[in-house]
């Protein structure tokens, strides 16, 4: 009776320990499956940090480059700037020089304007002198 009743004991472990191996092999194989799943992830990963790190490079290549097209700009700026000054200066003493040589010209304009009148009415003169020596022959 004692063995029955032991046996019987023993088949109620037996069969709650077999449960609970089920259920640890289940645990198991989830598990596996989450690892399993996990690793997917880091190697996907690990693909899209190595794509983003050929972006970033890609992009301080870009930003390096447009940086020294900046500078090389930059200079030329600096270079017209300065040119601009001199053409400037050069001006200021093209316009000096040219109200210079205006003023200079303006009186012998009016000297000019003056022998111009005083030939033209010597001409006058001269025409009225042989007119009136044709009219008296």
């Amino acid at each position: 009776v004692q063995e029955a009743e032991t046996l019987l004991r023993l088949k109620g472990e037996n069969g709650l320990l077999k449960k609970k191996f089920n259920e640890f092999q289940k645990e198991i194989e989830e598990q596996k499956a989450e690892i399993k799943q996990l690793f997917d992830q880091k190697k996907e990963l690990y693909a899209t940090l190595g794509f983003l790190e050929h972006d970033i490079g890609a992009l301080k290549k870009d930003v390096s480059e447009r940086d020294e097209t900046i500078g090389e700009k930059e200079k030329r700026i600096y270079e017209l700037k300065r040119k601009s000054q001199e053409l400037e200066k050069i001006k200021f003493v093209l316009d000096y020089k040219l109200k210079d040589l205006k003023q200079a010209i303006e009186p012998q304009e009016v000297e000019l304007q003056n022998t111009k009148i005083q030939i033209a009415n010597m001409e006058k003169e001269l025409e009225r002198s042989v007119t009136e020596r044709l009219q008296t022959m």
